[in-house]
C-alpha cells in the first residue's frame, strides 16, 4: 500500500484494517475500538485520550476530573464552574 493511502505509515499493515473506521488502521491505533482520530495521548501512556480512564494522569478519573486533560490533583475551582482552575480561561 502506497504511504498516501496507508492508514498507518510507518507500520507494516497490508491488510489496513480499521474496526473502529477513525482513518487509523489497528496496528498503529493507540485507541483500537473507539474512534481517536487525531490519537491525542496527553499522558504520553501509549493510552489514546478517548479510552484512557485517566487521560491527564492526576489520580481522578476521566469522568469525576474537573478538567479531564490537565493534571489537576486538587480539582480546585475558584468560580465553582463546575470547569477546573486548570482549565478555565
Amino acid at each position: 500500500v502506497g504511504d498516501a493511502c496507508d492508514n498507518c505509515n510507518g507500520q507494516p499493515n497490508a491488510g489496513q484494517v480499521d474496526s473502529d473506521f477513525d482513518g487509523v488502521g489497528n496496528v498503529c491505533d493507540n485507541c483500537p475500538g473507539t474512534p481517536n482520530a487525531d490519537q491525542s495521548d496527553v499522558d504520553n501512556d501509549g493510552l489514546g485520550d478517548k479510552c484512557d480512564p485517566d487521560a491527564d494522569a492526576d489520580g481522578i478519573a476521566n469522568i469525576d476530573d474537573n478538567c479531564w486533560l490537565v493534571p489537576n490533583p486538587d480539582q480546585h475551582d475558584e468560580d465553582l464552574d463546575g470547569k477546573g482552575d486548570a482549565c478555565d480561561d
